[in-house]
């Protein structure tokens, strides 16, 4: 039994290669990490239940990493207004144009799991959307009181309102490998099973790992993560 440890949002934060700028608000920035090879962008979207609190500095060291394998690696921040999900949204689908998506792969964790499902979707010429640990099911997470309240505090609402907001109630664009670990005890791994069953996508579950795992680059099994990335 492996558990990742949570020290990931205590570390100390890898400064970017550079920031860039995709609108006025402070939270609509993106942290560049790694030099462009030619090979295609890797968007990384964080987690934290689409809470304010929560922001993309916990996965810094994931972008590093990732950068580390000789990738092109873009951290994304996006605005997280309780009751307002559509600024979220349109923020990730502009920092994906900003940095051209064409071709692109998108990272989503947990919150930005959830994300990365959605531009599968609704953002066009996208070549991989890689889930971890993803809310893939809004009605279901809201059903399950996931972060006690978070799906319908995120949502401003019922998520049976919202279904185009929902991953597993509409269709992905673009390949989706989704990856959970059996241990998660925060986003259960049946709601990445039953949206991978739905949409006939792969899965691959993690014996042994929670949630954390698949984003800390010091965990056994970040190589995984890897090598779906290649």
């Amino acid at each position: 039994m492996t558990r990742s440890p949570m020290n990931i949002f205590e570390r100390p934060v890898p400064p970017p290669a550079m920031t860039v700028h995709y609108g006025d608000d402070p939270d609509q920035v993106i942290d560049v990490y790694g030099k462009q090879s030619g090979g295609p962008t890797v968007f990384i979207l964080h987690g934290g239940f689409w809470r304010p609190e929560y922001d993309r500095s916990h996965l810094s060291h994931l972008s590093q990493a990732i950068a580390a394998s000789g990738r092109y690696v873009a951290l994304v921040e996006y605005r997280r207004i309780p009751g307002d999900p559509d600024s979220t949204t349109s923020d990730v689908a502009a920092a994906l144009a900003a940095l051209d998506a064409k071709g692109g792969i998108v990272i989503g964790h947990s919150a930005g799991g959830h994300l990365a499902l959605w531009a599968s979707s609704f953002v066009n010429d996208l070549a991989r959307v890689i889930a971890l640990a993803p809310v893939a099911d809004l009605q279901r997470g809201e059903s399950l009181d996931l972060g006690s309240g978070a799906v319908q505090a995120f949502l401003g609402g019922h998520a049976s309102e919202r279904p185009d907001l929902d991953p597993i109630r509409n269709i992905p664009q673009c390949q989706v490998v989704v990856i959970s670990g059996d241990l998660d005890d925060r986003v259960p791994i049946e709601m990445s099973r039953s949206y991978a069953a739905a949409k006939e996508v792969q899965i691959i579950e993690l014996e042994g790992f929670d949630h954390f795992a698949p984003v800390d680059p010091t965990s056994a099994c970040f190589t995984t993560v890897l090598e779906v990335l290649r």
